[in-house]
C-alpha cells in the first residue's frame, strides 16, 4: 500500500470565535468512530490554550449533534477502538508539582462508561512535553493496546495496560526522541487484504500548513512506511486527521481544517472523507 486518495463526503462540526485567545463557541478537532447507531467522538472546547476540556460527543447517523459533555481536562484529542469500544486519547499539559517542570499527563476516556485513566509510563514517572510529544498513534494488536510515539525517521513504540494504567516500551526508550516533520494523527487500523496497519498522520510544513499523508506499520511492529502529500478539500492551511474507522468494506476518517494554526484561527470545520485504498 503505497498511497491512498481521499474523497471529501461532507463537512459536519463547526467552531468560531470572535478573535484570538477568545472561547470558541463549539468544540474544535471534532472527530468521532460508528458506536451501534450513532457515533462517538471527542472534541477540544475552549479558546485554544492550556486550561481546554476535552468533550465527548455525541452524534446520529447523519453526524448531527445529539449531545456534548465535558470529559477531563486536556487538547487535541483523537478517537479510536478499543475492545469494541470508542476511546478518546488526549494530553493534559500542566507544570509539575515535584519539578515545576512543563510535563504532560496522557489520559485515556472510555466513551461508553466514561472512565478516564491517567497513564503511567515505565522510565518517565515526570513526562516532559519535548521528551514523548503529543501525537500519540493508538494500534490494537490481539487485543492488546500499543501506543506509537514516533513513527518517523524510526519506529518508538509503548504497550499500554488500561486496566493497571501502565505503559511499558516495546522499543528501547530514550531521551532523545527524533521525531520529523511526519506526525501522528488517527489510530492505526489493520486492512487484511494488504496485511497491514494503515493510518493518517499530518506533516507539519509549518505552523500554518499541515497536511495528510498515509502511514502503515507491519504486522510485526518493525517496519513503517511514510507516504507522500494527500489532497483534501482545501487547497491550504491546516488539515490534521484525527480518526479513522472501518464500515463494511469501506475507510472513512475524520480530518480537521483550519486556515490557519489554532492558536491563531477564528474558524475550525471537521469533516469526513472515504478513504480509497
Amino acid at each position: 500500500m503505497d498511497t491512498v486518495k481521499l474523497v471529501h463526503v461532507k463537512d459536519f462540526y463547526w467552531a468560531k470565535r470572535p478573535g484570538p485567545g477568545r472561547r470558541f463557541d463549539s468544540g474544535v478537532f471534532a472527530n468521532v468512530i460508528p458506536y451501534k447507531d450513532y457515533y462517538l467522538g471527542v472534541t477540544r472546547y475552549g479558546a485554544a490554550d492550556q486550561g481546554d476540556i476535552v468533550e465527548a460527543i455525541k452524534l446520529d447517523h447523519d453526524l448531527n449533534i445529539i449531545s456534548t459533555a465535558n470529559a477531563v481536562k486536556g487538547e487535541d484529542p483523537r478517537t479510536f477502538l478499543y475492545k469494541g469500544e470508542p476511546h478518546g486519547i488526549t494530553w493534559d499539559p500542566h507544570n509539575s508539582v515535584t519539578t515545576g517542570s512543563w510535563i504532560f499527563h496522557y489520559k485515556i476516556i472510555n466513551l461508553v462508561t466514561g472512565k478516564v485513566t491517567t497513564l503511567s509510563i515505565d522510565k518517565v514517572p515526570d513526562p516532559k512535553v519535548e521528551i514523548l510529544g503529543k501525537n500519540w498513534i493508538p494500534l490494537v494488536k490481539d487485543n492488546e493496546l500499543y501506543f506509537i510515539i514516533a513513527i518517523d525517521p524510526e519506529l518508538s513504540i509503548l504497550k499500554c495496560n488500561l486496566e493497571k494504567s501502565t505503559c511499558k516500551w516495546v522499543t528501547p526508550f530514550t531521551e532523545d526522541l527524533d521525531i520529523t516533520i511526519s506526525r501522528g494523527g488517527t489510530s492505526l487500523i489493520y486492512n487484511k487484504e494488504k496485511d497491514i496497519y494503515f493510518g493518517l498522520g499530518h506533516r507539519t510544513h509549518d505552523c500554518h500548513n499541515h497536511s495528510a499523508f498515509l502511514y502503515t506499520v507491519t504486522p510485526d511492529l518493525k517496519k513503517a512506511y511514510v507516504g507522500p502529500d494527500l489532497e483534501t478539500s482545501r487547497d491550504s492551511g491546516v488539515a490534521d486527521p484525527l480518526s479513522i474507522y472501518q464500515t463494511g468494506n469501506q475507510y472513512f476518517t475524520c480530518i480537521a481544517h483550519s486556515p490557519i494554526q489554532l492558536g491563531d484561527t477564528t474558524e475550525v470545520t471537521s469533516a469526513l472523507y472515504e478513504i480509497i485504498l
